[in-house]
């Protein structure tokens, strides 16, 4: 904890027009953060009118906390946020899905091939979404699978050959506990109530539980959704009735991280929680950032699979395009060259608990 002594002065010392509260949060933390003794005096002829001062002792909070729900808690310029991480089950894939394989030259189409003919499937990984209570409203990015993946037939009936596609390249151990909806609920968000549900690319362990959130904006990359079945993607089995919002249709912001990713949209007023670009894995994948005073949350979904692979750039076998996932790769050791960042991936086991404790990559800067 960073321990900031302050010198408080009288109000003949302050004029109203000057006073902490008109100074941003984030230009306090970082006079905070260099331990600076601060004295101000204006408006006067003699520092002798500053005589009447009381020297206080403020401890300030650290960057990343958590209560005693277990929930991440950061400061933002709008608010505080609270960040939950969700285990909706586990997914299996095969070896060459996980690691590329082969020569980068192969087609996707025949890399899957090689996939499917391949009946062993590597330990399963974690399918997590993350839950984000902001000020303005309940934010939750990617929605994992529901049980009935496995056994109902029904589930695959708008496009049968797709499950038995998806089937092939997954295995999923998912109960119904374990799906996001009674996830919420056990946190006491009802999920028809979110502000809106961000699906970091179309894939079917992110989008099977999207039937929990009717009638809330459904946040989809258009180019994916356009490619539908031909990508991988079933359109038509989640988000066949969902309130669809295009990333690529969302007002843009240009700014410091714009100059870094790419055009990025704002989710909230206060520009906390936003829409960055990161293909490769899929050509419209997107990831979301929780823009903090101190620190950056990054929710990456499968821009890769653990954090060593962004530090290792290791490429997926399943990844659409190789080169644009290195130039994400890229930009993300980028950003976090220049502020505190905590990469999140959708399928990292390590993801729990470096939300907690919001330790940032080895490549990049550290938490103040």
């Amino acid at each position: 904890m960073n321990t900031v002594h302050l010198t408080l002065f009288t109000k003949q010392c302050l004029p109203a027009k000057i006073k902490e509260s008109d100074m941003s949060k984030r230009t306090m933390s970082k006079v905070a953060q260099s331990g600076w003794v601060l004295g101000i005096c204006i408006g006067l002829t003699t520092l002798s009118a500053c005589s009447e001062t009381q020297s206080e002792t403020v401890d300030e909070p650290p960057p990343i906390r958590v209560d005693a729900a277990g929930a991440t808690i950061l400061e933002t310029a709008g608010g505080t946020v609270r960040v939950h991480a969700l285990q909706i089950g586990t997914v299996a894939v095969k070896r060459c899905h996980e690691t590329l394989c082969g020569p980068e030259d192969t087609t996707l189409i025949e890399r899957v091939l090689a996939m499917l003919m391949d009946r062993a499937f590597q330990p399963p990984m974690p399918i997590f979404v993350y839950a984000i209570e902001h000020p303005e409203g309940v934010f939750v990015v990617d929605t994992g699978e529901l049980a009935k993946f496995n056994s109902d037939p029904s589930y695959y009936a708008c496009d049968p050959g797709e499950g038995q596609f998806d089937r092939g390249l997954l295995k999923v151990d998912v109960s119904p506990e374990q799906e996001v909806g009674p996830q919420l609920e056990r946190l006491g968000i009802d999920p028809a109530s979110v502000s809106g549900v961000v699906i970091t690319h179309l894939h079917a362990d992110h989008t099977g539980g999207v039937p929990y959130f009717p009638g809330v904006p459904i946040y989809v990359s258009e180019v994916d959704y356009d490619l539908g079945a031909s990508g991988g993607f079933v359109t038509c089995r989640s988000l066949g009735n969902a309130e669809l919002r295009f990333f690529e249709q969302q007002p843009t912001i240009d700014d410091e991280l714009t100059g870094v990713f790419g055009p990025s949209s704002a989710l909230t007023s206060d520009g906390a929680i936003r829409l960055v670009p990161t293909p490769g894995h899929t050509a419209g994948s997107r990831s979301v950032m929780v823009d903090g005073l101190d620190v950056d949350l990054m929710f990456v979904g499968d821009a890769f699979f653990d954090e060593e692979m962004l530090t290792n750039e290791q490429q997926a076998g399943i990844n659409a395009d190789f080169d644009a996932n290195r130039d994400t790769y890229r930009k993300l050791k980028e950003w976090a060259e220049t502020r505190p960042i905590v990469v999140l991936p959708a399928h990292d086991w390590a993801s729990p608990e470096r939300l907690k404790q919001g330790a940032t990559p080895p490549f990049g800067a550290p938490l103040p």
